[in-house]
């Protein structure tokens, strides 16, 4: 868990003006279908990663983008097709759907990781109260994003317990590899319940909820930075929202490949 105090002056960005980064940047990608303007939204946001310094976060999860990728390709590949057929089944159009989906979800991706690197649980929790977020909401999403990196650990720590008795997760086929994984899985599920059940024993014994209001060492003030980031926000979404009803950023060529 790392301090609150430290995340605000290596970001110095409000945690309010980095929760409007990411709803903007969700609303953009969600709108928007051109490959040339999501690859554009996509580097802005990667180009956020560069100027927060957190970009290094993408080195632990980079398989989770590869594989969201190559997933989206070759499933729209599969489902549509269009007039340029390649490779006996497979078209330009449906693969390049394939491709702008691509961009769509691992910019998504990498958003909420730069988001949950800056901002920490009790920002957050701060941030939607400021925004009127009842407070058992915010704490209840707080807590969740707490709960992130205790299951990474968690799931790290099973699979060495399960290696050292002998279970080997490269050997076999695919199908084989992937049912070693239930091994790691079911504990990981069951540990979690037991924590977040445990969890809510200790907050209900504390009276939990029996104030609306709860009180935070925590103080938020927007500088004139946030003001100018929360602008362009609004100024791209607005310009996101043009484009999409105008049709300037519509995908075209590609159909159903059964029925539609």
């Amino acid at each position: 868990m790392h301090d609150a105090e430290h995340t605000r002056s290596s970001n110095s960005l409000d945690p309010r003006t980095n929760l409007a980064i990411l709803v903007g940047s969700f609303a953009i990608l969600v709108l928007l279908w051109d490959i040339w303007w999501l690859a554009v939204v996509a580097g802005c946001v990667i180009l956020f990663g560069v100027v927060s310094g957190v970009i290094s976060v993408l080195r632990r999860f980079w398989l989770i983008p590869l594989i969201v990728a190559i997933f989206s390709v070759v499933i729209w590949s599969i489902f549509l097709v269009g007039d340029t057929v390649v490779l006996g089944i497979f078209s330009v159009q449906g693969m390049l759907y394939g491709v702008a989906n691509a961009i769509k979800l691992d910019a998504m991706i990498f958003a909420g990781l730069f988001y949950v690197t800056l901002v920490s649980p009790d920002e957050l929790a701060v941030s939607l109260r400021k925004l009127g977020v009842p407070y058992r909401l915010s704490f209840s999403l707080s807590y969740a994003m707490r709960l992130f990196p205790f299951i990474m650990d968690e799931a790290g720590q099973i699979a060495r317990i399960q290696k050292s008795r002998g279970l080997d997760l490269k050997a076999g086929t695919f199908r084989e590899r992937a049912g070693k994984y239930i091994p790691l899985l079911t504990p990981v599920f069951l540990t979690t319940i037991r924590n977040t059940n445990n969890i809510s024993m200790a907050l209900e014994s504390r009276g939990f909820g029996a104030r609306k209001k709860g009180d935070t060492y925590l103080a938020l003030k927007m500088a004139s930075r946030d003001w100018l980031a929360l602008l362009a926000v609004v100024m791209l979404t607005a310009g996101a929202v043009y484009l999409h009803v105008t049709g300037g950023t519509s995908f075209e060529g590609a159909v159903p490949r059964w029925g539609g």
